[in-house]
């Protein structure tokens, strides 16, 4: 029979091993970059585990899930060398759920092999001991997987920022739930040691209310953490979209001035033919020539450099086209306003203003910077595309599908993409992104009616 003890109290620490090991990988692969990374870090923590087990040195399960997850950390920094606040959060968090759970687990096991112990009809029965002692290692099992797995899948539902850099502050609110448990826990320990681990009903008890207490907290608190930067984030687009109204507005305004320059020179333009005649009748071919290439070059400056069949956009267009060129950028531009549909010229504004500037500011990195715009219609569908030339690599969040940034100075960038997909969403259509390590190219399709 002792040997069949022994053999499930071991199979019993390699399910305690394996099994986190896998929660351990589930919750680090949508942080990370390449899924193949998670699933080493989910290796190195379980094999980390049974060493540790195996060797005659005996770790406190505390001390032991720590080293797990120390190695594992280690191994994410040196896999993926970006967002280390990220990774740090994922450790600790990770570590704190898989002691607590096993505490509260451990708990139960506690409880019941009490109750079980009490019992004279198993003092003699072997084989219903070992019997009872299976079914006990099974509940206990569950308990803590359940435990673990369920604040994995909270946690990564309620997380959505999971590739964003995390500031300091930020990973202290985190954190801070799960560094006290922790440090709760050590002083019951110490103070456990001190009566000489004397256990009563009444101390489980206080041990899992406790340990129920940290865990609740530590979902909380990311939580209300997520619903801040929630928050945050609509006051950025807020923010971005009323500096867009503004820009609308300027651009209304300049499309007044180009018109009224327009009837200016419609109102002249008898004097200025009459003058033409007058010089051409005199034989004085050079100075027509140069009257007409001025009279030319005030008409291009008043209609606008570029004509998309909509004031707006034309402004728009030659505004950044002007840009561009101070950027020493190509700019090809075959983008034509969609005049017999229901769009909006404010939500196409909002489009070609937020890629525009995200394509001007990737473009001006590159070597041989270009932008390009065009536009198309196929059956009810719009289509706008812009491609720039691109230089770095780029993450792709899980969730939105949109870009990530990790540049402080670009948080713009990321918000600017999610307007123009909630531009083409109110016209039941969508955005894709293709890229390379070379060119970006932004799709907008609108439903037409």
């Amino acid at each position: 029979m002792e040997i069949y003890w022994m053999a499930v109290s071991n199979l019993s620490a390699v399910i305690n091993i394996s099994i986190p090991g896998y929660f351990l990988y589930l919750f680090v692969k949508p942080f990370l970059i390449n899924s193949v990374h998670a699933k080493i870090v989910g290796a190195v923590y379980v094999f980390t585990m049974i060493f540790l087990y195996f060797i005659d040195y005996i770790f406190q399960n505390f001390v032991a899930y720590g080293i797990g997850v120390l190695l594992a950390f280690a191994f994410m920094c040196v896999l993926e060398r970006r967002n280390y606040g990220q990774k740090t959060f994922l450790a600790i968090t990770f570590f704190c759920l898989r002691w607590i759970s096993g505490r509260m687990s451990v708990i139960i096991y506690t409880l019941m092999t009490e109750v079980s112990n009490n019992m004279s009809f198993l003092k003699e029965n072997y084989k219903l001991q070992y019997c009872v002692f299976v079914l006990e290692l099974i509940i206990n099992w569950f308990v803590a997987f359940a435990f673990l797995y369920i604040a994995v899948k909270i946690l990564l539902g309620v997380y959505r920022n999971k590739k964003d850099n995390l500031e300091g502050r930020e990973l202290l609110m985190l954190c801070t739930p799960s560094l006290m448990g922790a440090i709760i826990y050590i002083m019951e320990s110490y103070y456990k040691g001190m009566i000489n681990n004397a256990i009563s009903l009444k101390s489980l008890v206080i041990e899992f209310f406790c340990s129920g207490v940290s865990y609740i907290a530590i979902l909380t608190t990311v939580y209300l953490y997520q619903k801040i930067k929630d928050m945050q984030q609509e006051e950025s687009h807020r923010e971005l979209m009323f500096a867009q109204m503004e820009d609308v507005k300027k651009h209304i305004q300049e499309m007044e001035r180009h018109y009224k320059d327009i009837r200016s020179l419609k109102h002249d333009m008898s004097n200025h033919i009459m003058t033409l005649e007058s010089l051409y009748k005199v034989n004085k071919i050079e100075e027509a020539e140069m009257y007409a290439d001025t009279l030319m070059e005030q008409l291009n400056s008043a209609a606008g450099e570029i004509t998309s069949g909509n004031p707006v956009t034309d402004v728009i267009l030659t505004e950044k086209g002007k840009e561009m060129r101070n950027e020493g950028i190509d700019f090809i531009c075959r983008f034509l306003y969609p005049s017999d549909t229901d769009i909006n010229a404010f939500d196409i504004s909002v489009i070609m203003n937020n890629g525009l500037t995200n394509a001007i500011t990737a473009a001006k990195e590159c070597e041989n910077p270009f932008i390009k715009v065009y536009s198309y219609r196929k059956k009810n569908a719009y289509m706008i595309k812009i491609e720039n030339s691109y230089k770095g690599n780029i993450l792709i969040d899980d969730v939105s599908g949109l870009p990530v940034t990790t540049k402080e100075r670009n948080k713009r960038h990321g918000l600017g993409l999610s307007n123009i997909k909630s531009v083409a969403q109110k016209y039941h259509g969508d955005i894709d992104i293709d890229y390379d390590e070379k060119h970006f190219i932004l799709s907008v399709m609108l439903i037409i009616k």
